[in-house]
């Protein structure tokens, strides 16, 4: 009996050392990338109902979506999270902390959807995004330059808290009149895009090899020139839009056409194979964690 209950009490103290699995999983900041594809999908059918005549219900239907996504996604992070150090964790992981970037951009695009129907919201929404995602880029190159990674972390992920923040918070910025802002935002993107984007190269000249499972981030370094155009002008699907649709050649509102079809298509397979994923990873964690119990 004694010597049971010695077990007992060594497999207790076993278990308290040991982490056990959580019935509900953390949300990688990577996730908020699914947000960020659903604006710019938006985007692409609000400018397919100037640009091709399509109606705008598509387009809104898509933007409320993207604010149900970012908004749940957000706030079950945080809940999640259940700590300043498990957010610090994140944020600071060589890998993952980049796409927290996305959080803030995400708002800003937001917000300058929304300025065309409620001005003071949109306003209150891009300048309350952007001061988020100043502070985060700013902490961003400070812990760049002062704990060295190496290159082995780098990827394309790297450009999101300076130069997409900056590109694309000097397109909402100029949507809602704060021109000035706008285009200090957009030099301060186009600069990250030349000091960052050649470090990535060198990086990916040098090697090691980036991990397979990284590869797509390194799409993000083909995303600055259109992102840059579509401030100046006005995602990438947007811009390559706009450009054909000012010449009245049926191949041009063809090849528009395309683009939105493209871009929808990606866009779509990449969400839902989220989702996928998603639903595997907490079925395989409730199979685990009932095991265990």
């Amino acid at each position: 009996m004694a010597s049971t209950t010695s077990d007992a009490h060594a497999i207790s103290d076993e278990s308290r050392k040991t982490p056990q699995p959580s019935a509900v999983p953390g949300i990688p900041l990577n996730a908020f990338g699914m947000t960020f594809g659903l604006m710019g999908l938006a985007g692409t059918w609000t400018e397919a109902s100037r640009s091709l005549g399509t109606s705008i219900l598509v387009g809104e239907i898509l933007w409320a979506i993207a604010t149900i996504v970012w908004i749940t996604t957000v706030t079950l992070y945080i809940i999640r999270a259940k700590s300043m150090r498990r957010i610090m964790a994140d944020l600071t992981h060589p890998v993952l902390g980049p796409f927290a970037a996305l959080i803030p951009i995400s708002g800003i695009l937001l917000g300058g959807h929304l300025f065309a129907m409620w001005p003071i919201v949109g306003t209150i929404l891009v300048w309350a995004m952007f001061t988020v995602s100043i502070v985060f880029g700013t902490w961003f190159i400070s812990q760049l330059l002062t704990v060295p990674k190496g290159f082995t972390a780098m990827h394309g992920g790297y450009l999101l808290p300076t130069v997409a923040a900056g590109l694309i918070s000097a397109q909402s910025l100029a949507t809602i009149g704060a021109h000035a802002a706008a285009v200090a935002a957009f030099g301060v993107g186009l600069l990250f895009w030349l000091l960052i984007g050649g470090a990535l190269i060198a990086r990916l000249v040098a090697g090691p090899e980036i991990p397979g499972g990284l590869l797509p981030s390194l799409a993000i370094l083909a995303a600055p020139p259109a992102v840059a155009g579509n401030a100046w002008w006005g995602s990438s699907a947007t811009f390559a839009m706009r450009v054909l649709t000012t010449n009245t050649s049926p191949w041009s509102t063809i090849a528009a056409w395309l683009i939105v079809g493209i871009a929808t298509v990606v866009i779509g397979a990449i969400a839902l194979q989220s989702i996928r994923l998603w639903v595997k990873n907490r079925s395989a964690i409730h199979v685990l964690t009932t095991t265990e119990g």
